[in-house]
C-alpha cells in the first residue's frame, strides 16, 4: 500500500514579508555607517602651550551629520603636538604636524600648524589705582603666556621670548601720563585716565584717578597783610570791616596752590565769633573789638592766624 504525500503549500505572502524584514535590516545596517567622515575643525593653528578640541564628523547617505565615537587618535609629530583619546590636541613646540583620526573604518587628517610661544594675557597692578595730584605711581606688569607660565616685569624691563617691545600708553595725557617704564604721573586734582601696557595685540589696562594733592603744609595768606610764608604776624582790622584770606597748600611734592583750585576740602573756624566771623570762602569780618585767631583745617593739619579788631 502505497501512501502519497502532499507537498506543504508555498506561503507566498509570508516570503514576501521576509524578504521586506530583511531588506529593512540591511537598509537599517548599511544606514548606520557614514559615507564620509571628516575632522572638524578641518585644520588648526594654536600658540605653543594652547589647546584645541577637534572632533572627528560623520556624514550619512540620509543626509545626516553628526559627530562620532571611539576615534583611534594618532599623531605625525608628537614633539610638535600630543592628542588625548577625546581628540583634545595641545601644542608642544613650533612647527607642523598631522593629526590623524581612524573611525569606521575611514582614516582622515587635519594638519596642525605650531606658532611659536605667544602672550595670552597681561595684568597691570595696582588695578585700579588712585594718586593725588604731582605723585607719581609704577606700573608692575605681569605677563601670562599660552604655556601657563607668567612673568613679572621690572621698570622698563622687556617680556623674555617676546619678539614685540613694550608698548605704554595713555588715554588721556592730560590728567595722567605714563612713560616707557610704566612711571604714571597725575597732573590734575580729579578725572581718570585708561593707561595700557601692549606687547603686541594683547593689551593690559588699569584706570588710574587723579585725587587732590596730599597736602603736609598749610598757610594762611592775608594780603596786604602779610605774604603767603605761614608767619604774616598779627592782622589789625577796624570793627565793621572785611578781609579775604586765602588757603594755601604745599604738598609733599613741592606744589604750591590754593585749596579751592585744587580741589581740596578745607574749613575755617573762628576761635571767637564774638570778635571776628568767617565764611565758608575765607571772607573774615570785623564784628567787636577784642583779639582771637582763625584756624585752616585740611586733610588732618592746622594753620593758625591772630586778629586783633579795634576801632
Amino acid at each position: 500500500m502505497y501512501v502519497v504525500s502532499t507537498p506543504p503549500k508555498f506561503n507566498v505572502k509570508a516570503l514576501q514579508i521576509s524578504l521586506i524584514i530583511l531588506s529593512l535590516a540591511l537598509s537599517a545596517s548599511c544606514s548606520r555607517k557614514p559615507t564620509t567622515v571628516t575632522i572638524s575643525p578641518s585644520s588648526g593653528v594654536i600658540a605653543v602651550g594652547l589647546s584645541q578640541q577637534f572632533t572627528p564628523t560623520g556624514y550619512y547617505a540620509n543626509g545626516k551629520v553628526q559627530p562620532l565615537a571611539g576615534a583611534q587618535w594618532q599623531v605625525s609629530k608628537p614633539e610638535i603636538i600630543s592628542v588625548t583619546p577625546s581628540g583634545m590636541v595641545t601644542a608642544r613646540s613650533a612647527g607642523r604636524a598631522i593629526l590623524i583620526a581612524v573611525v569606521d573604518g575611514f582614516t582622515v587628517q587635519a594638519p596642525i600648524t605650531v606658532t611659536p610661544l605667544a602672550v595670552q594675557s597681561i595684568q597691570l597692578t595696582p588695578n585700579p589705582t588712585t594718586i593725588a595730584l604731582g605723585n607719581t605711581l609704577t606700573l608692575i606688569p605681569t605677563v601670562h603666556y599660552t604655556d601657563n607660565r607668567s612673568v613679572t616685569l621690572n621698570p622698563g624691563a622687556q617680556a623674555p621670548g617676546i619678539e614685540y617691545h613694550t608698548l605704554w600708553h595713555s588715554d588721556n595725557d592730560a590728567i595722567a601720563s605714563v612713560d616707557e617704564n610704566g612711571v604714571v604721573s597725575v597732573h590734575q586734582a580729579s578725572g581718570s585716565a585708561i593707561i595700557s601696557m601692549g606687547l603686541g595685540s594683547v593689551l593690559g589696562e588699569v584706570k588710574v584717578n587723579a585725587a587732590p594733592a596730599i597736602i603736609n603744609k598749610l598757610i594762611i595768606n592775608a594780603p596786604p597783610h602779610g605774604l603767603p610764608d605761614g608767619d604774616n604776624g598779627t592782622i589789625h582790622l577796624h570793627v565793621g570791616t572785611t578781609l579775604q584770606l586765602h588757603a594755601i597748600g604745599t604738598s609733599s611734592m613741592g606744589i604750591t596752590s590754593e585749596l579751592d583750585r585744587a580741589q581740596t576740602q578745607f574749613t575755617w573756624l573762628s576761635e571767637d565769633p564774638s570778635i571776628i566771623t568767617i565764611s565758608p570762602t575765607g571772607v573774615v569780618t570785623a564784628v567787636a573789638e577784642g583779639e582771637t585767631r582763625i584756624t585752616l583745617s585740611a586733610g588732618g593739619i592746622e594753620a593758625a592766624q591772630s586778629v586783633m579788631v579795634g576801632n
